[in-house]
């Protein structure tokens, strides 16, 4: 979780979490805290006074960054994507997408549904929605133009590395999330 003056951002891992706070102090909001233990905590008490803004992601584009995530021989220990760290990583993103959904009682849909905020951004649509969510901030519009240049492009490959079925496997499996966010 991180904090500003006037509201909170939270989210797992592979979200774009660090680049939307960049673009938040880029536009002269100012960081207040960061929590200790991972920046990828939920949020960690109810709040009244702050809005508590969390941010989701395609759960198959999410699992397939996961699986490139620990791939990595030396690795930051993540706590909220760990038990993602049991699925086979030692086969193919094939067959870590593939264990998942059939094999694992993991969901990528209840780890979102942790963060609990009162308000949700798909990372997908960033850096565009960053005028949305900075809006009620009275931000310059030169400032929020300026931070969306910290944003690199979302587009991914994922589909040429994993049968496209699997995708829909996936999203069957995740299906509340899927329906929530429109991810069909």
């Amino acid at each position: 979780m991180i904090e500003f003056d006037r509201f909170r951002l939270a989210a797992p891992p592979f979200t774009d979490l660090p680049t939307i706070a960049a673009a938040c102090r880029t536009c002269g909001l100012i960081q207040s805290r960061e929590q200790a233990t991972s920046i990828y905590g939920p949020f960690s008490e109810p709040s009244h006074d702050m809005l508590r803004i969390g941010f989701v992601r395609d759960p198959f584009d999410w699992l397939c960054d996961c699986f490139l995530y620990f791939l990595k021989p030396k690795r930051e220990k993540i706590e909220v994507i760990e038990p993602f760290s049991e699925l086979p990583i030692d086969l193919s993103m094939e067959g870590f997408i593939r264990a998942y959904v059939k094999h694992s009682d993991l969901s990528v849909s209840e780890l979102f549904d942790t963060y609990e905020a009162d308000s949700f951004f798909r990372s997908e649509e960033f850096p565009r929605a960053l005028s949305d969510m900075l809006k009620p901030f009275n931000i310059p519009d030169q400032w929020i133009m300026d931070a969306k240049n910290l944003f690199d492009d979302q587009s991914s490959d994922f589909e040429m590395k994993v049968p496209p079925i699997l995708r829909q496997a996936v999203y069957q499996k995740d299906i509340l999330h899927c329906e929530r966010f429109d991810y069909f």
